[in-house]
């Protein structure tokens, strides 16, 4: 058991930092909300919105070994900006082909693969600085913006779903523009990691030496963080959008809801989720196998259940206890990851974890969508119950294998 350290919300410069690095998330999801409708409403067809939807998590899996490369050797300045910036240009450039008319699906589509990779620049850069920027509590920190961006998951959309009516998807996507302004603001008053983070001439000039040595690094952490690091891999098919999916589908098929009920059910749901992600990060001591245990049992109990109830209410409490332990245990997994990750490979460990974490919840949507139609609801969410039980029982034969002290 160990004793956590200072709240972050203590330091001005973190509360800066998160304020802007909230209102790029409430941005970016604002934008998945209106640019695949978007697509929708121009193409008719749902397999060019799932061929937009799945542009981010590609990128996200793809590109993240070589941005950690990247920051390792030169640091967070030379991906944050202009990571930010080519958000910014894409999206503006979007904006004014809108105001011309309905632009052909190629334009959507490239739009959208420079905004993610300018997403995924950001993204790593401020990752791989989050030690530097705040080493007293670093791991606190890193938890505690997990947790924020839990709640852009929830605000977002529900600020999409108010305003479209008023402002249309073009009004969105210049909203949207307008919140990558606010990073860059942040940055240039200098809260950023650039003057605390140590560029590491060590790092080899080669992309793939540099990528082995990361995966060396990665292999050198203490135990108990590896080993979350990699737990996290098959529970990233269990967490990933296609769930959210078969929810949906559960609740209007098996529920009979109507599509406004299906709303308030997951909005009520993702504010438990959103709690227990708070509660997690804040608790004053923490251990992750009792933790870790506890919620993918919840996670694994509380989809089997699902694929055999009709009851709107049952099945809102259900996927409340599941979105509350798929987010503890992911504010869990940060806390103790940042707290043990080395500095100086920082970048290219968080590389393989996003590509390890991103192939998973890239496979599953497409996976889940390709068996729906023949098996039967309840053997899908049987086996992400399986998944997740299974992991929790692997994991809990190596502690004991290795003999592994798993209080970090």
């Amino acid at each position: 058991m160990a004793t956590r350290a200072p709240s972050p919300w203590r330091s001005r410069r973190f509360r800066y930092f998160a304020a802007g690095n909230l209102l790029n998330n409430i941005g970016e999801t604002m934008y998945a909300f209106a640019l695949p409708l978007l697509v929708l409403s121009i193409s008719g067809s749902l397999t060019q919105m799932a061929a937009l939807i799945a542009v981010s998590p590609i990128i996200f899996a793809a590109a993240s070994p070589i941005l950690g490369h990247i920051v390792d050797k030169w640091g967070s300045k030379v991906l944050v900006v202009p990571g930010l910036l080519l958000q910014l240009g894409a999206s503006v450039a979007l904006n004014i082909v809108l105001l011309n008319g309905v632009p052909a699906l190629g334009v959507l589509f490239l739009a959208e693969i420079l905004v993610q990779f300018g997403s995924n620049c950001y993204r790593a850069g401020w990752m791989a600085g989050v030690r530097a920027m705040f080493p007293d509590n670093a791991g606190r920190s890193r938890a505690t913006l997990t947790t924020l961006f839990q709640i852009s998951l929830m605000a977002g959309p529900a600020l999409a779903a108010v305003l479209v009516g008023s402002l249309g998807f073009p009004g969105l996507l210049w909203l949207n523009s307008a919140t990558f302004l606010a990073p860059l603001v942040v940055w240039f008053v200098g809260i950023n990691p650039a003057a605390a983070q140590a560029v590491h001439a060590p790092t080899p000039s080669y992309v793939v030496e540099s990528m082995r040595a990361g995966a060396r690094e990665l292999w050198k952490m203490d135990g108990i963080a590896r080993t979350t690091m990699f737990m996290m891999v098959p529970l990233a098919f269990v967490f990933s959008p296609g769930t959210t999916a078969l929810f949906v589908f559960a609740a209007t098929t098996n529920a009979h809801s109507s599509a406004a009920q299906v709303g308030l059910m997951l909005a009520l749901a993702n504010g438990f989720g959103v709690a227990a992600g708070i509660a997690t990060s804040e608790l004053p001591k923490w251990n992750i196998r009792p933790l870790g245990c506890l919620c993918m049992s919840g996670v694994a109990a509380s989809i089997a259940m699902l694929g055999f109830t009709s009851s709107a209410l049952a099945m809102t409490a259900l996927m409340a206890i599941f979105f509350a332990c798929n987010n503890s245990l992911i504010v869990a997994s940060n806390l103790t990851v940042f707290e043990e990750i080395p500095q100086h490979a920082a970048g290219r460990i968080l590389g393989f974890w996003r590509l390890l974490v991103g192939v998973p919840g890239a496979v599953a949507p497409i996976a889940i969508a390709a068996v729906g139609e023949s098996v039967h609801l309840a053997a899908i969410f049987g086996a992400l119950a399986t998944i997740a039980l299974t992991t929790m029982l692997g994991v809990g034969v190596y502690h004991r294998r290795i003999g592994a002290d798993v209080s970090p």
